[in-house]
């Protein structure tokens, strides 16, 4: 990203504890702005329109509207913004689907926090980001 440019995050999971673990680490990052929080596709979908993030953090289990399907919505109406699926699911067939969807990246939860915050801001300039490994920051 650009100096001064914000990456906007909408951050989309089920569990309220890893939303506010996210929020808690991503209010920390310099050109990282949390928009609104989702614990469920439909709910992602609304903010999407509401908050106009260029950045969704999506899980791909949820209730009311999985991950897939609010990926496939949300690219079809808005496809400028980018997704990252963040999940705990490690089939190789689960992240071909969200590519196919419309994501430009696919980690796990357990993935360098650090790993995270680049992989947001490439997604802001509309580039996928594939960690290497380490815990540089």
């Amino acid at each position: 990203m650009v100096e001064g440019e914000v990456a906007r995050v909408l951050l989309v999971d089920d569990q309220q504890m890893v939303r506010e673990g996210l929020i808690i680490f991503l209010g920390t990052q310099a050109g990282i702005t949390i928009v609104g929080e989702a614990c469920d596709g439909k709910e992602a979908l609304r903010l999407v329109e509401e908050q106009h993030p260029n950045v969704v953090l999506m899980d791909l289990l949820m209730p009311e509207m999985d991950g897939l399907a609010a990926i496939a919505a949300i690219k079809a109406k808005h496809p400028e913004t980018q997704i990252v699926v963040i999940t705990g699911c490690s089939h190789e067939e689960e992240a071909l689907a969200a590519i196919q969807a419309g994501a430009i990246g696919y980690h796990l939860k357990e993935l360098n926090p650090f790993d995270l915050v680049r992989t947001i801001r490439a997604a802001a300039r509309g580039e996928a980001y594939q960690p290497a490994g380490g815990d540089d920051r």
